[in-house]
Formats: structure tokens, C-alpha cells, sequence
């Protein structure tokens, strides 16, 4: 009891008082900074996650269209060797008769 009774008067002291202040205040300020920086790491990481979600959407679109892009050409491809090949036949054909 003679302790709290001791810390109750040392309050009286105007040094006392604005060390305290001073001790309490930095503490408050230390963990609202940490709080902070917590926060904005989090949203930074988020926003960096976003961009790179965005940029394999736009490699995905890249691959399909070169992917669609290479189906077309093998399938003009196909075509032509189809008609080259029926060319070749009627011509063989042709010749035989």
C-alpha cells in the first residue's frame, strides 16, 4: 500500500508527470507505427499478388491466341496437302486412262 501511496505523490511532481507523457506517448506512437507498417506490408503484397494475377491473364490470352493461331495455320496446312493429294490422285487418275 505504501507504494501506491508513494507512485500517487511522485504524480504531484510536474517532471514526473511530463516524463510519463512522454514515456506513454512514445509507447502509443511506437505501436500505432507498427500497426501501420503491419497494414501496409499486408496491402502491398496484395496489390503486387493483383499485378502479377493480371499479367499471367494477359500471358494465358497470349498462349491461347498463338495456340489458336498455330491451329489455323496446321489446319490450312492439312487442307492443302488434302488438295495437293486429290490433285496428285485425278491427275494419276488421268494419266492411267
Amino acid at each position: 500500500m505504501d507504494d501506491i501511496i508513494e507512485i500517487i505523490t511522485a504524480f504531484k511532481n510536474p517532471a514526473v508527470i511530463i516524463a510519463t507523457i512522454l514515456v506513454v506517448g512514445i509507447l502509443v506512437w511506437l505501436v500505432l507505427r507498427e500497426v501501420k507498417c503491419w497494414y501496409w506490408k499486408i496491402n502491398n503484397i496484395l496489390e503486387e499478388q493483383q499485378k502479377q494475377t493480371e499479367i499471367l491473364e494477359i500471358i494465358l490470352r497470349e498462349m491461347k491466341l498463338s495456340s489458336a493461331n498455330q491451329n489455323k495455320q496446321l489446319q490450312v496446312y492439312f487442307q492443302k496437302m488434302q488438295t495437293n493429294k486429290s490433285e496428285t490422285a485425278e491427275t494419276e487418275n488421268d494419266s492411267t486412262h
